[in-house]
């Protein structure tokens, strides 16, 4: 059935909407199949569609469309597309981006019109609207080529590779071929205001051999609605496979990139968990995470084979050095003990339906049995969590009226918080979660959604509790900055040497600027802003006081800077040279004086965006400084203007008793002088009697940040020393990173999106050296996703097994925007 899309609390955007997609698990072989005895054009054709695939890596070219011999159009078993062509002239096109994003939707147009003179014309390829035009290759075909994909007898095949056996693993979602055009992404999807691609509807023609896939019929899931009647025939897909994750509201499924590395994927559209390595826990996390304090949820576990393995909730962001995915212990013994760490846990047994948090392990429910579906119900608000089974929740608890819950713990209501899930052995032990969308043999008989209209489990969820979906989280988060670019962003440009040079595209007017020369040579940082004004310098490698160079930075305006001709070491605008320019937007110059410390502090602060600029004079005595976010920073960088002393760092995970340096490589150093061993308020932060950030009678500087939903993170995490490493949860799509080790010494390590438009996430500079970027092959890598970052390599730097790693991330955009609208995959 097509379960409904609006509801009670339904977002009423004006927004095209997108009822179902079909889920396809390759463990089935599924696909759908269609001969097609006439075509309007052999040498012109568009297929677009929505993916998000739930297996990294797929299997052996996993087909998306193809039609036998040789004539693919494929995810690839590395993570890259394939566009191949057999017939005649053997062509292929491979895109150089990496698909390795299994928490939301990829929108791809595959667009071709062998007549055009220009050969890399005749294949276009479009991810997000945005077309691709970096290739490992891009040969052919040569021009009036007949494609295989529109020519007479040829059977197309979706969701399968013919001639490799081999199918793909994931959603699918709004497919169309068109017969005869070549067509522009802007047919089938548009940016919203805040720059997300979305779906709209094409109002286009189709031509005779054209067909449009919307999977709404669940009787009839290749029922073509273009009004061809050019109907697919499925293999191996039932009405079941139908489901309404789609790119329009985008469901909570496990997540295979956060998952303990022994940990086999889930599986069936990421909602089966089962053992798959004997004598190991095993654990994965959610793809959604919400907010400490907002929101009540409501989901569904049913128990396959023997129970075994806690599930329920973790936080992932607590600064105790493991959070995140950190929060999953790797060990080699033979004991099940690779789970998480349960201090920021909260969990039941399905065996004996015992509760577990903090090391406890008391008595509580009854165990799930073979079949039995166990109930789970989160009061994010009150801190509250119940369970229960078959309809009963545990305990007498009723999280309708919010009593007798298994835990009530203010912990619950502060910090980001996911889902986890833990298996063992591989016996049959399994899981199946329903958080909306069950997955095949998960049978529902009854049938509820929540108060919205989301989701089909086979209980009613409580009153005022709701499926884990984006509708739901847009409802409930109301993130506040859709658009990270309209608060920081990042240019990139070339210089001139010319004086009065103007640098523009960056959307704003900054007030702290943060310059790095790319190539060439080795070049100082350079970083400025608007309290202390343009002209005057600090360099965050080195421990120099400020200086003043009339041609550096000239002016910040209305949507970027002039520079001027310094060619010095801190130049800006030398001749040739590639920069990075990082902005933040504070108050666009405006201070005020702040009091609400024993010193008074010039602040320049943007408490919507989590950003304040502050400049004191210091005391070399135990003081307070003002900062002006109403909030806690939770990332403080502070510099003395006035002498050679060097850059302590707060972030929140280290505590105020320590702290680390943005100049250098060391490890985190004790010392309770600095902050006064004082956490910051809503109010002020703390500093000691020290000629680092408050010498007496000297200019100091104190760039402050505050964490901001969908928008901000500051957090930290533990690497496990793998090529599939660690996964750091954010709630956006980053623009922006910076990852410091502290246990031992290492650099400060910066990332953006800007220099890696796609993954992997390669080009390197370093805030604590005056190097040029580097790229590493093999070193050093992240891929960037749709809800966080993940460590793609074993380096020290990013990811050593048990090494402690702080880290500042800044968002392109967050994992829904206020207006509902998901964040495409990355």
């Amino acid at each position: 059935m097509t379960f409904p899309i609006l509801g009670g609390g339904q977002l009423d955007t004006g927004n095209y909407q997108i009822d179902n997609s079909l889920r396809f698990n390759d463990g089935d072989s599924p696909y759908l199949s269609r001969s097609f005895t006439s075509v309007t054009n052999t040498k012109k054709f568009t297929a677009s569609f929505w993916f998000k695939p739930s297996q990294i890596p797929q299997s052996n070219y996993s087909g998306f469309l193809d039609v036998g011999g040789d004539n693919g159009f494929s995810l690839f078993a590395d993570s890259t597309i394939y566009f191949f062509e057999a017939g005649g002239s053997q062509f292929y096109w491979r895109p150089t981006m990496l698909f390795r994003d299994c928490s939301a939707w990829y929108h791809f147009v595959l667009a071709c019109d062998s007549t055009l003179a220009t050969q890399t014309d005749r294949v276009k390829m479009y991810v997000n609207g945005v077309r691709i035009t970096s290739f490992h290759n891009n040969s052919g075909p040569s021009q009036n080529y007949d494609f295989a994909f529109n020519t007479t007898g040829n059977t197309r095949y979706i969701g399968q590779k013919v001639d490799q056996s081999s199918f793909y693993d994931g959603y699918l979602a709004e497919f169309y071929q068109i017969d005869g055009q070549q067509l522009e992404p802007t047919n089938f999807g548009e940016f919203d205001d805040s720059g997300i691609w979305k779906p709209i509807e094409y109002t286009g023609t189709f031509g005779s051999a054209g067909y449009y896939l919307d999977f709404e019929n669940s009787g009839s899931l290749g029922a073509d609605q273009s009004g061809n009647g050019n109907n697919f025939t499925p293999a191996n897909l039932a009405s079941t496979d139908q489901t309404t994750d789609t790119p329009t509201n985008n469901f909570m499924t496990l997540n295979p990139l956060a998952k303990a590395s022994l940990a086999g994927n889930p599986y069936e559209g990421n909602l089966i968990h089962t053992g798959q390595t004997s004598g190991y826990a095993q654990t994965v996390l959610g793809t959604l995470g919400w907010q400490g304090g907002s929101g009540k949820w409501y989901w569904e576990m049913q128990q396959g084979g023997a129970s075994a393995g806690n599930y329920g909730i973790v936080r992932t962001d607590k600064p105790d050095g493991s959070n995140g995915v950190g929060n999953i212990v790797q060990t080699t013994s033979s004991t099940p003990t690779e789970c998480i760490q349960y201090d920021w846990a909260w969990g039941v047994n399905p065996s004996n339906g015992n509760k577990r948090h903090d090391g406890s392990n008391d008595a509580y429910g009854s165990g799930l049995s073979n079949g039995d579906i166990g109930m789970v119900a989160v009061d994010a608000e009150a801190g509250k969590i119940w369970w229960g089974k078959n309809g009963t929740w545990f305990a007498s608890g009723d999280p309708a009226s919010g009593t007798n819950p298994a835990f009530t713990d203010t912990d619950m209501t502060e910090g980001v918080f996911t889902i986890y899930s833990i298996v063992s052995d591989t016996d049959g032990r399994t899981k199946r979660y329903n958080f909306g969308n069950p997955p095949t043999g998960f049978t529902i008989s009854s049938g509820n959604s929540d108060q919205n209209g989301y989701g089909n489990f086979e209980y009613a969820p409580p009153s005022g509790y709701l499926a884990l979906c984006t509708q739901n989280l847009a409802t409930v988060l109301s993130p506040t900055i859709d658009d990270g670019s309209q608060y920081f962003n990042t240019v990139l440009y070339t210089g001139t040497s010319t004086t009065n040079r103007t640098v523009t595209g960056v959307g704003f007017q900054p007030d702290f600027t943060w310059f790095k020369g790319r190539t060439t040579s080795a070049i100082d940082h350079a970083l400025f802003d608007s309290n202390r004004g343009a002209t005057k310098i600090l360099s965050s490698n080195n421990t120099n006081a400020e200086i003043t160079v009339s041609e550096s930075l000239k002016s910040f305006d209305s949507d970027g800077v002039t520079l001027g001709n310094d060619l010095g070491d801190y130049g800006v605008n030398n001749s040739a040279r590639t920069y990075a320019l990082w902005s933040w937007k504070a108050n666009a110059g405006s201070t005020s004086s702040n009091t609400d410390g024993t010193i008074t502090s010039t602040v320049q602060a943007n408490t919507t965006a989590g950003f304040s600029i502050v400049t004191y004079t210091g005391t070399q005595a135990n003081a307070t400084v003002g900062h002006g976010l109403g909030v806690a920073p939770k990332f403080i960088i502070t510099k003395c203007r006035s002498a050679s002393n060097g850059w302590p760092v707060y972030h929140y995970s280290l505590s105020a008793t320590d702290f680390v340096r943005l100049n250098q490589t060391s490890a985190t150093a004790t010392n309770s002088v600095v902050w006064n061993n004082t956490e910051p308020t809503s109010t002020v932060f703390t500093v000691g009697a020290n000629d680092e950030n408050n010498k007496s009678g000297a200019n100091q500087l104190a760039y402050c940040f505050a964490e901001i939903e969908g928008y901000s993170k500051f957090g930290s995490y533990t690497g496990n020393g793998s090529t599939d490493g660690t996964f750091i949860y954010t709630g956006f799509r980053p623009a922006f990173t910076i990852v410091k080790r502290t246990d031992v010494a290492n650099d400060w390590q910066i990332n953006d999106s800007a220099r890696n438009p796609s993954n992997e996430v390669r080009k390197i500079l370093l805030a604590n050296t005056s190097d040029a970027e580097t790229e590493g092959a093999t070193v050093n890598n992240f891929d960037y996703l749709s809800n966080g970052f993940k460590c793609v390599q074993d380096d020290p730097q990013i990811n050593a097994s048990g090494g402690t790693y702080i880290y500042l991330a800044f968002a392109e955009h967050p994992f829904v925007s206020s207006t509902g609208i998901p964040v495409t995959a990355r």
